[in-house]
């Protein structure tokens, strides 16, 4: 099942599995290899006492069985197959007669499929969190983890540190000496009008 997940085939494995915990998958003298007797002459496995009506059922139950095995993929493949028609007919009990299928054990692997479902379900939630935990560092960690790039960025905000108190010295310097020459242009001009002051006064 977990190789099922890299191969995006999960669904159809978990179908597969289910169907192959059930201890009884088919009616008894109605399975694949009871069908492939019969077709081949041979003796095929003993059936309860049937009606002539009841044969007839199982015949074309076996008829349906075998164009699905005549696919030549395999047991699972066919397992698949039958898991897939009494999916789309509804789990119905008919679907199941057709084509030579128990019932309750065709219930047995549905309640199976549903408990590996959840199973894996909580697989892959668990999985996104590990991948989502390790793709998202906090940059702290990061900065521990490579000294160089720790080192390069607490250099980095020194010399920043650097830049803005060299920022604020010269400031200050550039507004002591502008008040120092406002203070000399007005000593400047009183001493200029007083002059004149005195000029016009003579």
């Amino acid at each position: 099942l977990l190789a099922a997940q890299e191969g995006r085939c999960l669904p159809e494995m978990v179908s597969v599995a289910a169907m192959l915990s059930s201890e009884r998958l088919f009616v008894q003298g109605q399975g694949p290899g009871d069908v492939t007797a019969r077709s081949e002459g041979r003796q095929a496995g003993s059936a309860p006492s049937t009606t002539a009506e009841q044969q007839q059922q199982q015949q074309r139950a076996g008829a349906r069985l075998k164009a699905l095995m005549e696919e030549g993929l395999g047991d699972h493949i066919l397992l698949l197959r039958l898991w897939e028609g009494w999916c789309a007919a509804g789990f119905n009990r008919d679907y199941c007669r057709d084509h030579g299928l128990d019932l309750r054990g065709m219930n047995f692997a549905k309640d199976i499929r549903k408990q590996l479902e959840g199973v894996m379900a909580g697989q892959q939630q668990q999985s996104r969190h590990s991948t989502h935990s390790r793709a998202a560092p906090s940059g702290r960690g990061d900065q521990d983890s490579n000294p160089a790039e720790g080192a390069r960025h607490r250099q980095g905000r020194s010399g920043a540190g650097d830049a803005e108190a060299g920022d604020g010295a010269g400031s200050g310097r550039r507004r002591h000496r502008d008040g120092k020459e406002d203070d000399h242009d007005r000593s400047r001009r009183r001493h200029r009008d007083g002059q004149e002051d005195d000029h016009d006064r003579s």
